[in-house]
């Protein structure tokens, strides 16, 4: 389970490819889950950034991360992720709602607003540099 501490790095590692590799509309850091709303960014013409490689390195950089406030090894997250494409203006609507609605139905939150694990476009997206570690 995430603590609010954890769910801002999670949050922090997902904004921290915004705007380069992915644009994030939204996202949701639930205690033992996260919901993101987003496009991976073309890098070259025709040409866009793997989303699997931007999931892994959010992975992979939080789970460091978080290890290291828990003083522990190991794996963090399940190795699959659930991915699917939203084919329209009302399917990325249902999709928002859910992520804003997410925490409220979940008891976490009276808002969705509220919630500490919520981010969405016109927040601010400047995350907390991540702790450096050092490879042993």
């Amino acid at each position: 389970m995430f603590a609010p501490q954890e769910r801002q790095v999670v949050k922090d590692c997902i904004l921290h490819w915004h705007g380069a590799k992915w644009h994030v509309h939204a996202l949701t850091v639930m205690p033992d889950h996260v919901h993101i709303l987003a496009r991976p960014l073309e890098h070259s013409k025709g040409r866009w950034h793997s989303l699997a490689a931007i999931l892994h390195s959010v992975k992979r950089g939080s789970a460091r991360a978080i290890n290291t406030l828990r003083s522990r090894r190991g794996p963090l997250w399940h190795r699959e992720s659930f991915d699917r494409i939203v084919r329209d203006e009302e399917e990325f609507g249902e999709k928002a709602n859910y992520i804003l609605s997410n925490a409220v139905t979940a008891g976490l939150a009276q808002e969705g607003w509220l919630y500490d694990g919520l981010w969405c476009e016109g927040m601010p997206a400047t995350p907390r540099p991540r702790p450096h570690h050092k490879r042993s």
